[in-house]
């Protein structure tokens, strides 16, 4: 039986008042909402009319506000609430990141009082709650899928030795989590990891290589044999899909890096620009694919699919190599029949709807030197564009 389930993802919001000079978020907590071509939030709501998309889940790895600001907490969840209406009032799984918890006691003596005392179900169902707080973890468990939910700031508290700098997550947990999830090893329902430290080294473009989750590779070998499908963090505002293999594991697990929705500090270092994503998983025989497609957001420009740091179409689950895939498209682009649709392509070798933005690179240069170029592979779906073959 194959099983379903569309995603929309969107991390690090960073909202806080539009008076915090400089600013480090497009999304103000008292921000105006017209035009909406400046507001993320309500140009987002205008999208999803616009485009009548429809997730079954809204997912948001942490970093609704900057640096502990109150306000900007709780309006990042009223907005995440909001948009999760948009979509038909769907359910809503999030956890925390290091910039909502007041860690450098800026409101309280106690990092954790605002964040626990939201309500309005933040960060999870009430019913999840006491094991996310008290343990650092939660599990969700639904008909179509199980999320592992992580508090990767658990130890983020006032102590002497504070580990603000980097997630954490200790060898109890580890334990903890080993015995829970061994028990969906063989379960065909779709299974999800949700965190916001990046779990993995994630140090391109300069963005630090300090702040990741310690222990993290061990959190990713138990999860990788308990068979689960993706990974899903924040905190890095570099979208990236990629890869990992654990050691002595023969399975390789898709790892999304979701990027950062509204904040605006990536861009001064590298230029990279906020994102929203929607994903649709299908599971069968216990294999996992799924379809990224990722949105771009410009001030006064809005949310577009643009090939700006990302690929607005790319995937995982693809099972040929890069050599066999243009095997596969040299039997439909020859020098005696040099044109075809990128549509008609598609339907014909589904494995292009699956590629990561880096198999579609390597795809690119591999037609190349084939004479077959597929200019709007990963960026264009919309037009009925053309692949070619060059050669004589």
């Amino acid at each position: 039986m194959i099983k379903n389930l569309k995603i929309a993802i969107l991390s690090d919001l960073h909202c806080h008042p539009s008076g915090i000079n400089p600013p480090n978020t497009v999304l103000f907590s008292d921000g105006l909402r017209l035009p909406s071509k400046e507001h993320p939030v309500e140009n987002l709501i205008d999208l999803i009319t616009d485009e009548s998309l429809s997730v079954d889940l809204l997912m948001c790895p942490g970093d609704f506000a900057h640096q502990a600001d109150r306000q900007g907490l709780l309006s990042g969840w009223y907005f995440i609430n909001e948009i999760a209406k948009a979509f038909g009032n769907v359910p809503i799984i999030s956890t925390i990141g290091n910039h909502d918890v007041d860690s450098r006691n800026n409101n309280s003596g106690y990092s954790f009082n605002d964040v626990k005392k939201i309500g309005k179900n933040f960060p999870l169902e009430s019913k999840y709650l006491d094991s996310f707080w008290a343990k650092g973890y939660s599990i969700i468990n639904e008909l179509d899928y199980v999320v592992l939910v992580i508090n990767s700031c658990h130890f983020h508290t006032h102590k002497d030795g504070n580990i603000i700098g980097h997630g954490e997550i200790d060898s109890s947990q580890i334990e903890m989590i080993e015995n829970a999830i061994s028990a969906y090893k063989d379960d065909d329902r779709i299974k999800i990891l949700l965190l916001h430290h990046h779990p993995v080294q994630h140090e391109r473009f300069e963005l630090g290589e300090t702040d990741f989750l310690k222990n993290g590779e061990n959190l990713m070998k138990i999860v990788a044999e308990s068979n689960f499908d993706i990974v899903i963090h924040g905190h890095k505002h570099d979208p990236w899909l990629r890869y990992y293999m654990p050691k002595d594991i023969e399975y390789k697990l898709p790892v999304l890096s979701s990027g950062s929705f509204s904040a605006t500090n990536q861009k001064l270092y590298a230029e990279i620009g906020n994102y929203f994503h929607t994903l649709e998983l299908s599971k069968e025989n216990k294999k996992c694919k799924g379809k990224i497609v990722s949105y771009n957001y410009r001030n006064r420009g809005g949310w577009n699919k643009e090939k700006r740091d990302f690929f607005p179409y790319s995937g995982f689950g693809n099972n040929l190599t890069i050599p066999e895939i243009v095997e596969l498209i040299k039997r439909h682009v020859t020098k005696d029949s040099k044109l075809i649709s990128l549509i008609s392509l598609s339907e014909e070798i589904t494995q292009l709807d699956y590629l990561t933005p880096d198999e579609i690179k390597n795809l690119q240069a591999e037609l190349k030197l084939a004479k077959i170029s597929i200019p709007q592979l990963g960026v264009n779906k919309e037009e009925d564009n053309m692949v070619f073959y060059y050669g004589k």
